[in-house]
């Protein structure tokens, strides 16, 4: 069942729907109002209405004259006025401006379910941010170490002196590039601080011998 066909047939259910048939077919025919805006809205919507899927977009149309977008205006309803087929139409998009419209003309489902999808596009909007951010930061991390190993291999290639201490922690990195500063200090009987601290004097070895 398609979603215009949803919101009709909950439309359909309400009292007074032949009343507000019958004030859409009297616009129709003379673009006067005659009776309450918003039983006339649903009227039009029953008669020349269609709406998308809110899993796609948050959209209705109704295919009626120009005229019918100040009715939504006094309603502070935005919509826009095109043409297809050399027909006019009246378009509502965007979440807040179609619930409610739906609101408005009684479709208090179709509302709802508007409301669930925008929840659910914000949700994995979050989420796929929140894995592009974690994504790139992985991405960042793995060049760093790359460029870590790069610059430990030139550094141990390299004529420079090494202290043993420092020499042994190098080697220990490359022996294992994946492993924790924990695991490394574990390895040579040293803290996960003493092996940050070394690290960061192998670092300043390479910037001092232009190995980087």
């Amino acid at each position: 069942m398609s979603f215009t066909t949803e919101v009709k047939a909950e439309l359909n259910s309400l009292k007074g729907t032949a009343e507000a048939k019958r004030l859409a077919s009297e616009y129709l025919s003379d673009d006067a109002v005659h009776g309450g805006t918003a039983t006339l809205l649903r009227g039009l919507f029953l008669l020349k209405g269609t709406a998308s899927s809110p899993e796609k977009s948050f959209r209705a149309e109704l295919a009626v004259s120009a005229n019918a977008a100040l009715l939504l205006a006094d309603c502070d309803i935005k919509s826009g006025v095109a043409t297809r087929r050399g027909k006019p139409y009246v378009v509502i998009t965007g979440y807040e401006n179609t619930k409610d419209f739906f609101a408005l003309i009684g479709a208090g489902k179709a509302a709802m379910r508007l409301t669930e999808a925008s929840m659910e596009k914000e949700l994995r909007a979050n989420i796929n941010r929140r894995t592009n951010c974690e994504v790139a930061n992985l991405e960042k991390t793995v060049a760093a170490s790359e460029r870590e190993v790069e610059k430990l291999e030139r550094l141990l290639s390299s004529e420079a002196e090494l202290p043993p201490d420092l020499r042994r922690l190098a080697e220990a990195r490359l022996d294992d590039t994946q492993a924790s500063l924990a695991e490394i200090g574990e390895r040579l009987g040293i803290s996960k601080s003493g092996v940050y601290r070394r690290l960061q004097k192998l670092a300043a070895l390479c910037e001092e011998t232009s190995t980087i």
